[in-house]
């Protein structure tokens, strides 16, 4: 009886322990954070997020000293689809998801961490043909947000230095954008100034070839016209040739026969 006793005692005072165990963290935690909202870093890492990515920074609305997160889910890569999560939970609990499918988007508001930093998730998709859980670990940027207590830490200093990290993040983004505009740009002009090179060229080379056509052609005309001429000139030498040998052979028959005739009559002269 008497080790019954006992034996109850202990298992009273381990169970004590246990319970203090799970819920002094909860208990120091809520007297940590200052109330207020804030603007967090927040990134993602475990699970399979190839086609899926969370938006960073997200919004964190402390009450009571316990932070209540709200988390968007963005589609990144085709399909394109919002992500298909059921619900999402923390060790605090579980909220389910605002779908907003022409933005790509799955909001899942006011969820409740158990602290900032490392955070573990649990997510229902049913992406895939069989629904199935995957667990995620998120990380909140702890300094963000200020402590009670803290060393001239406030709600209002921290939302403007929240307010600035956005500003600077925008800004940022804004660089990027312009450069990569401007690369853009560089490449498409560069595109067109070597378009515009070769036409010039083939410009170019299909004039120098009409030219040289043209040349060809004038040259031929010229030759052929010289040919032409040429066998003209032949043809009245030929001509010319002949009748100066008719008129030759004409002229020798006229003064044969002159010859003959005055040979011939002089001998019938004499012979009188």
């Amino acid at each position: 009886m008497k080790v019954s006793k006992n034996l109850k005692r202990i298992t009273f005072a381990l169970l004590l322990t246990f319970c203090l165990a799970i819920f002094a963290p909860f208990a120091s935690f809520a007297a940590s954070y200052q109330d207020g909202t804030y603007s967090v870093p927040v990134s993602l890492s475990g699970g399979s997020m190839g086609h899926n990515d969370i938006v960073s920074p997200c919004t964190v609305t402390v009450s009571g000293g316990v932070p209540y997160a709200t988390l968007v889910f963005k589609r990144v890569k085709a399909p394109w689809h919002a992500p298909q999560y059921e619900w999402l939970s923390t060790s605090m609990g579980t909220v389910y998801p605002s779908v907003n499918e022409s933005n790509y988007t799955n909001t899942f508001s006011n969820v409740p961490l158990p602290s900032l930093g490392a955070v573990s998730v649990t997510t229902l998709t049913s992406a895939m043909s069989d629904q199935h859980e995957i667990t995620y670990s998120l990380y909140f940027d702890p300094s963000s947000v200020p402590t009670r207590g803290g060393s001239g830490s406030s709600s209002q200093s921290a939302a403007v230095a929240n307010s600035s990290s956005n500003e600077n993040s925008k800004s940022s983004e804004k660089s990027e954008k312009k450069v990569s505009a401007d690369k853009d740009d560089k490449e498409k002009k560069d595109a067109d100034s070597k378009d515009k090179d070769k036409k010039d060229k083939d410009k170019s080379k299909e004039d120098k070839d009409k030219k040289d056509s043209k040349s060809d052609k004038k040259k031929n005309n010229s030759t052929n016209k010289e040919k032409d001429s040429a066998d003209k000139e032949k043809d009245e030498s030929s001509s010319k040739t002949v009748i100066y040998a008719v008129i030759a052979v004409l002229a020798l028959i006229v003064c044969g026969g002159s010859i003959y005739y005055l040979v011939k009559g002089g001998k019938n002269v004499d012979g009188k």
